[in-house]
């Protein structure tokens, strides 16, 4: 994502990286996984 940002293809407001700066990375990536990130697949969650 960061590298989207330096490269200037990213969709997000700049007020949201901003906020993830202050953030630090662990926060990033615990917001992204809470939001987006679900390693587990389909056939696996009928397993579940």
């Amino acid at each position: 994502m960061k590298s989207a940002r330096r490269d200037g293809v990213s969709t997000l407001p700049e007020s949201q990286w901003v906020e993830w700066e202050e953030w630090g990375d662990v926060a990033l990536d615990a917001w992204i996984k809470e939001r987006i990130y679900d390693p587990i697949s389909f056939s696996e969650k009928s397993r579940i």
